[in-house]
């Protein structure tokens, strides 16, 4: 078993292969240039905040950016989400903070997007936001996630109201 990397251009190469008992065989390799490789990931996470209080309204200008490495033109949507994690790892236990598609990106095309909706109840404290992208027609899934970035999610602020007050003895 063994891998063969070729270049980028078009053509026929031979490879010589050896095994362990030195017997060796060679064949001819055609490259084919694979038109419609698409290869989305989240290049940057910049505009996604430190901090959000839980169950309110996400503000605006939080947001995130999916780009198109190509060197394909995509035709596929995108599917994004964001999650709330509690240990830097995309697993089972995250919450997702929003998700939603965006259309296809030519190649080297890049497209913000803006989060909305409201911040998830819990859990509540230290934790990490963790972006997520998908497409059909992707070849390279593989850099799909963003780098967890710190975020701390705030519990929100309890407002009493005293209706009365009675006063038994005293003055």
């Amino acid at each position: 078993t063994g891998y063969y990397v070729a270049g980028s251009t078009p053509g026929t190469d031979t490879i010589r292969v050896t095994d362990a008992l030195s017997a060796t065989a060679t064949a001819t390799v055609t490259v084919v240039a694979l038109a419609s490789a698409v290869d989305y990931s989240v290049t940057s996470t910049a505009g996604l905040p430190a901090s959000g209080v839980a169950g309110e309204t996400i503000p605006g200008g939080v947001s995130f950016t999916v780009t198109n490495a190509g060197p394909g033109d995509g035709a596929a949507p995108v599917s994004w989400t964001v999650y709330l994690s509690a240990n830097a790892a995309l697993d089972g236990g995250d919450v997702v903070v929003d998700e939603g598609t965006t259309a296809a990106l030519v190649d080297d095309g890049s497209t913000v997007v803006n989060l909305s909706g409201t911040y998830p109840l819990s859990p509540l404290g230290a934790g990490f936001l963790i972006v997520a992208v998908s497409a059909a027609d992707d070849t390279s899934p593989l850099n799909n996630t963003s780098t967890p970035k710190a975020f701390t999610l705030d519990p929100r602020p309890v407002d009493y109201y005293v209706s009365s007050v009675n006063h038994f003895t005293g003055t």
